[in-house]
């Protein structure tokens, strides 16, 4: 349950600046969530925002963990707005998005747990 959250702390970072490297420290070097993340942050930029988050929720935590593999499922519910990226004003008022079920991998490096993968799954999964 840390690795998540501090994965997600980090993660609120790379939306609020837009510097998707950040990522690197709490993500595994062979995994898909880096890339994921560069798309991102591409998309942030094609659209000229950058986002705060200002509230997370998390519940329904599952855990199943395999020697160095860890599977994780929760929900997961983030309240925040977009900003401009120049000037850092909100481009709109705080809105809270639906819950969603999320599955994380996760791969242990020495005393570590790196995120390899996140997706967000069907309600009914």
């Amino acid at each position: 349950m840390k690795a998540v959250k501090h994965y997600f702390q980090v993660f609120d970072q790379v939306r609020s600046t837009g510097n998707a490297s950040l990522i690197d420290s709490v993500t595994d070097p062979d995994g898909v969530d880096r890339s994921n993340t560069q798309a991102f942050v591409l998309d942030q930029q094609a659209k000229h925002h950058l986002s705060i988050t200002t509230h997370e929720i998390f519940t329904n935590w599952k855990f199943d963990i395999q020697g160095t593999q860890a599977t994780v499922h929760y929900n997961y519910q983030a309240s925040g707005y977009n900003i401009d990226p120049q000037t850092r004003q909100p481009l709109e008022s705080e809105v809270t998005l639906k819950p969603e079920l999320q599955l994380m991998q996760l791969r242990k490096h020495g005393a570590d747990w790196l995120v390899f993968e996140r997706d967000v799954l069907p309600q009914n999964a």
